[in-house]
C-alpha cells in the first residue's frame, strides 16, 4: 500500500512539472487595426493569427485632456473609447481580414490605435523567464495578456516597459 502512495504522490509531484507549458520572453502577437466591422477587423498585417485564436481587440488611445499651462492639466475631460476592450475567438482569416465567432460589442475607432492581441493560452503555465511585450511604438504592442484555465506559477517577472520616445506626444 505504502508503493501505491509513493507512485500517486511522485505522478502529482512530476504531473506539475511535465504538464505545465513553461514562457518566457514576448508570448503574444500584435497587428494594428484598420478598421472594424460587426465580426471582423481588418489589419495591416494577419499573418500571426489562424482560427481557433484566442484574441484581444483593444483601444490604446483617444481620451481628451485638459491642455495649456493650467493646474488641471492632463485631466482627462472625455474618456471617449481609450482603454475599451473586448475578447474574441478568430473564426477564419482571409488575406487582411480577421472574423470572430461572435460579433463585437464594444465601439472601436481606429484613430485611437486599435490592436488585436494573439492572447498566450494554456491549461497551466509557468513563467520561468522574464516575460515582456513588444515595445509600444505608438500602434501596438505594450501589452501582455496570459490566460491560464487551471494555475499560472510566477517563477519571474512580467515586465512591460514603456519606452521614453512613445511619451513624446499627448492623446
Amino acid at each position: 500500500m505504502k508503493l501505491i502512495h509513493f507512485i500517486f504522490l511522485l505522478f502529482i509531484f512530476f504531473s506539475v512539472d511535465v504538464f505545465s507549458q513553461s514562457i518566457s520572453g514576448i508570448v503574444n502577437a500584435y497587428a494594428e487595426v484598420t478598421s472594424v466591422n460587426v465580426n471582423s477587423v481588418e489589419l495591416i498585417d494577419a499573418s500571426a493569427f489562424q482560427t481557433g485564436d484566442k484574441v484581444l481587440v483593444i483601444q490604446m488611445k483617444g481620451a481628451t485632456i485638459t491642455t495649456g499651462n493650467v493646474p488641471g492639466f492632463g485631466t482627462i475631460t472625455n474618456q471617449n473609447s481609450a482603454g475599451v476592450f473586448e475578447f474574441a475567438i478568430v473564426s477564419g482569416v482571409n488575406n487582411l481580414t480577421v472574423s470572430f465567432q461572435n460579433n463585437l460589442c464594444q465601439t472601436f475607432d481606429v484613430s485611437g490605435s486599435v490592436q488585436l492581441v494573439r492572447i498566450s493560452v494554456h491549461t497551466d503555465v509557468v513563467i520561468s523567464g522574464q516575460v515582456t511585450a513588444v515595445p509600444w511604438n505608438g500602434s501596438t504592442g505594450g501589452v501582455v495578456v496570459i490566460e491560464s484555465s487551471n494555475s499560472i506559477t510566477l517563477n519571474a517577472d512580467i515586465n512591460v516597459i514603456c519606452p521614453i520616445e512613445s511619451h513624446s506626444g499627448i492623446s
